[in-house]
């Protein structure tokens, strides 16, 4: 291990134990003022910084100040104080403002080796930590770009389709996807899959491709929810899954196809937004079922005239505020009642849900989808 200890010329003489260190196998060098120390610092990257300095010392503090804010290249670099403890405030102070560990002086050479070692560990275990931290936003980006690539392949914008996604980490696990037939009609998914990041990427993936190969086909709701099941079922792993709901809209816009599997209840308005029609979840989620037992049925509803549709995920209803309470289906269904128009319907809802959590961050995705008469 790299050692880089700091001392002061009126302290030196304490540290003769401490040049024993190069039989133990580290490799020890010392700086004697403040300015050294940062050099060797930036030169010789030490692993741990002993600093052999009086606590009662003027230049102590500052000394560790400066030292704390050399680039170490994103290393975990303990400080570690020499101290003779006769003043518990001031050994105090140190430890919480500057130092991460102390020794207790005088020492001898067993009791300095055995704390070095627990030393040592820590910083291998930081490594380590360091490390995963690392890959885990490798794969973070890497999950980012491939769900930015899915929600961005649809060849058309559809004008009365509104969303709002507010994810519950780094970015949203929950899939909203959308296209149009050559007939011109709608299809849309909103799929919430087990896990985040890349976890929820290898179910996308294949999902995604089968929605916007077999909607460019002109399939319906049915047959496209058929196959993505069979190639989740295909791919994923025991315990993994899509909860998820697809809905098709024909081109005259008088007709409505909802598949529900998983998802809380979809929700159609009249021009009054008042709920005329429910569609719960009656299927069970992408990916469990074999293809031969596996229902597409969908559930098709007349729309009526002015009609909106509300669908989302559950983080929006399951979300909790500071209180604990839970958004719930009945805070829901007032900020829709409480929504002056059409147009205002999900900027009402987002508004009632950001007001009820008050500052905090959803525990689960949040996804809401609207539809409205074009």
């Amino acid at each position: 291990m790299n050692i880089l200890i700091v001392e002061s010329e009126s302290e030196r003489a304490r540290a003769m134990p401490l040049y024993g260190l190069h039989g133990d196998g580290h490799e020890v060098f010392f700086a004697r003022t403040v300015d050294e120390a940062c050099a060797l610092q930036e030169r010789r990257w030490p692993e741990l910084i002993l600093m052999n300095m009086s606590m009662h010392q003027s230049c102590a503090q500052n000394w560790m100040q400066k030292i704390r804010k050399v680039p170490v290249d994103c290393r975990y670099v303990p400080i570690v104080f020499l101290a003779s403890i006769h003043d518990d405030d001031a050994l105090a102070r140190f430890i919480t403002s500057y130092a991460d560990d102390f020794i207790e002086l005088p020492h001898n050479q067993n009791s300095l080796k055995a704390k070095l070692t627990v030393i040592e560990r820590s910083i291998q275990t930081q490594a380590s930590l360091t490390r995963f931290k690392h890959k885990t936003e490798m794969e973070i980006g890497l999950a980012k770009h491939m769900f930015a690539a899915l929600t961005h392949r649809a060849q058309t914008e559809i004008p009365n389709l509104n969303h709002w996604l507010w994810p519950a980490g780094h970015f949203s696990g929950d899939v909203l996807i959308y296209d149009k037939t050559p007939a011109g009609e709608l299809r849309v998914m909103l799929a919430d899959f087990t896990g985040h990041g890349l976890t929820a990427a290898v179910g996308a993936l294949p999902s995604s491709d089968a929605f916007f190969a077999m909607t460019r086909k002109g399939m319906s709701v049915s047959e496209i929810v058929c196959e993505i099941n069979a190639k989740l079922k295909l791919i994923l792993p025991a315990g993994y899954f899509s909860s998820a709901c697809l809905f098709g809209i024909n081109a005259e816009g008088t007709e409505l196809d909802i598949w529900n599997g998983g998802l809380p209840p979809v929700l159609l308005l009249d021009g009054n937004n008042r709920v005329v029609s429910t569609v719960k979840s009656s299927k069970p989620p992408l990916g469990i079922l074999s293809p031969e037992a596996f229902d597409g049925e969908t559930t098709r509803l007349k729309v009526p005239e002015g009609f909106s549709m509300v669908m989302h995920s559950d983080g929006l209803t399951e979300a909790v505020n500071p209180e604990g309470e839970m958004f719930g289906e009945q805070r829901l269904q007032l900020a829709i009642s409480n929504a002056s128009a059409q147009p205002g319907l999900l900027e009402g809802i987002k508004q009632s849900l950001l007001t009820f959590m008050n500052g905090q961050e959803p525990l689960d995705d949040v996804s809401l989808v609207m539809l409205g008469t074009a």
